[in-house]
C-alpha cells in the first residue's frame, strides 16, 4: 500500500464530526434520493463490478440506494450500511416500491462496531462515494475484513480511490 497521509485525506474529504455528518445528510437524503435514480453512475460502477448471482454483497455508505437497489435485482442478498438514518429511510421505501425485498438496511457507521449492529461478512464489500471516512487505512481493513472473497479473486473490491489521490475507478483490494 503506498503512503498514506491522514492529513491530506482530511482536507480533501473536508473531514467533519460523524454528527455533522449524519445531520448534513440526513438534510440532503430526499434531494440525493431523487438525483441518484437519474444518475448513470450505478449502471457503470456495477458494469465493472461484473457480479455474480451467487453473491452477497456490503454496501457501505450506501444512501438511498444508488447502487444497492440495482444490484439487488442481480444478486442474492444486499446489505445496506449508512450513517444517516433518513438515507435509510429513502433506501428502504423505493426498495418497497420497486417490489425488491433482497436488502437488509442498517443505520450504522464506520466508527460503529459492525459485528455488534449485525453487520454480516458478505462475498463482496465496497464503499462507493463513502470518502469521508474518518480513518481510511483502518476502513478499507475494516472493509476488507467484511468480504468474503479471497484475497486474490479478481472482483473484489475495495472503495474508488478518489482523483485527488491518484485514481477515480474502482480498484482491487489487493493486486490480482
Amino acid at each position: 500500500m503506498t503512503h498514506f497521509d491522514p492529513e491530506r485525506w482530511n482536507a480533501y474529504t473536508g473531514r467533519k464530526t460523524e454528527e455533522e455528518s449524519r445531520a448534513a445528510w440526513d438534510q440532503r437524503a430526499g434531494s440525493y434520493a431523487r438525483r441518484s435514480q437519474m444518475s448513470s453512475y450505478h449502471r457503470k460502477f456495477l458494469a465493472l463490478m461484473d457480479a455474480d448471482p451467487s453473491w452477497t454483497a456490503l454496501d457501505v455508505g450506501s444512501g438511498p440506494g444508488t447502487i444497492s437497489l440495482p444490484l439487488a435485482r442481480t444478486i442474492k442478498q444486499v446489505t445496506a450500511i449508512d450513517l444517516s438514518p433518513k438515507m435509510i429511510e429513502a433506501l428502504r421505501r423505493q426498495a418497497c416500491d420497486l417490489g425488491i425485498a433482497n436488502i437488509d438496511a442498517k443505520v450504522c457507521s464506520w466508527g460503529d462496531d459492525w459485528d455488534e449492529a449485525g453487520v454480516p461478512v458478505a462475498d463482496v464489500a465496497f464503499a462507493s462515494r463513502s470518502s469521508a471516512a474518518p480513518d481510511l487505512e483502518s476502513c478499507l481493513s475494516k472493509l476488507d475484513a467484511h468480504a468474503r472473497l479471497p484475497d486474490h479473486h479478481p472482483r473484489r473490491y475495495a472503495q474508488p480511490r478518489p482523483a485527488a489521490l491518484g485514481g477515480g475507478r474502482p480498484r482491487a483490494s489487493r493486486p490480482a
